[in-house]
């Protein structure tokens, strides 16, 4: 790879790179073989197609392939060879690409600008940001990644309980309207996620398969449809038609167990090695130091 500066100001400069037809050519030939192996055309059997059929109809895919592949790669590489202090991504122009003929292209990238320290730094005093993740906040973050994980399991004939999942229709009224929002039909609702009015999913626990419900409920200050109505206590029906167990998030992916005292956690973990103590930890110290 040939790789040279044509232009350069404080925060911009623009490389003029070249890639050799080998390095094109392989990395055409490594995406096409991956494609080849992959394709199925009638009258052919899989990996047996003939070469000048599939060029036909991957040719252009794989190119595209190939392409977005040595664009980055090129660039991150004279970026490098060049020692420059890229911020943000570059903007690609020229470009001129081929079947077994050199990639060429110009690459404008914003860098860091030189910064001139004039003074002396004696005696100047900074606080760093700080931030306290506590035990409670790591579990519940664990127990988060759980729930996001869960699946419905079997249909259950008990009353209804916090962690279930239930298939309801509800019916509300304000001043004997119906309101917007006020009615629908095979709504599953998991409760304990508060996903409804702060009343509702409470007023659902103990309840049973075929039970019809009625709630009452005072509408929260902000929510628009009982605008004028807050202190108005109205009526839901509600009718159950459905109480499913969650299983919370195990190992279907990956499997690791935080213990806390006397707390334990399973939680679906797709990061595979990396400590889910340490992850979130780190997570919330960049959050406070952003904020």
């Amino acid at each position: 790879m040939k790789a040279k500066v044509i232009e350069s100001a404080e925060t911009v400069c623009t490389l003029e790179i070249e890639v050799e037809a080998e390095a094109v050519n392989l990395e055409y030939e490594r995406h096409f073989s991956r494609q080849a192996a992959q394709a199925n055309l009638p009258g052919f059997r899989k990996g047996k197609v003939p070469r000048n059929v599939l060029e036909q109809r991957i040719g252009a895919s794989v190119e595209q392939e190939a392409l977005n592949e040595l664009l980055p790669k090129a660039t991150m590489e004279a970026v490098r060879e060049h020692k420059l202090r890229m911020v943000g991504m570059p903007s690609i122009e020229s470009l001129d690409y081929k079947k077994f003929a050199p990639l060429t292209f110009k690459a404008k990238v914003e860098i860091k600008p030189s910064v001139a320290l004039k003074g002396s730094l004696e005696g100047l005093k900074v606080s760093a940001p700080s931030a306290n993740v506590s035990e409670a906040d790591v579990d519940e973050q664990v127990l988060k990644l759980r729930q996001r994980a869960a699946t419905i399991g079997e249909e259950t004939g008990n009353p209804a309980a916090m962690e279930d999942s239930l298939l309801v229709d509800f019916e509300g009224r304000i001043n004997g309207e119906i309101f917007k929002g006020g009615k629908a039909e095979d709504f599953n609702v998991v409760l304990g996620r508060k996903q409804l009015i702060p009343g509702f999913e409470e007023g659902l626990v103990g309840a049973k398969k075929g039970e019809t419900r009625e709630i009452k409920v005072s509408f929260p200050q902000d929510y628009d449809a009982a605008a004028g109505t807050i202190d108005i206590k109205e009526n839901f029906l509600f009718w159950i038609f459905r109480i499913q167990k969650q299983h919370l998030g195990n190992n279907q992916v990956g499997h690791i167990v935080v213990n806390r005292g006397t707390q334990e956690h399973d939680a679906v973990f797709k990061q595979s090695g990396i400590n889910v103590i340490t992850t979130l930890t780190a997570r919330s110290l960049l959050n406070h130091h952003r904020d």
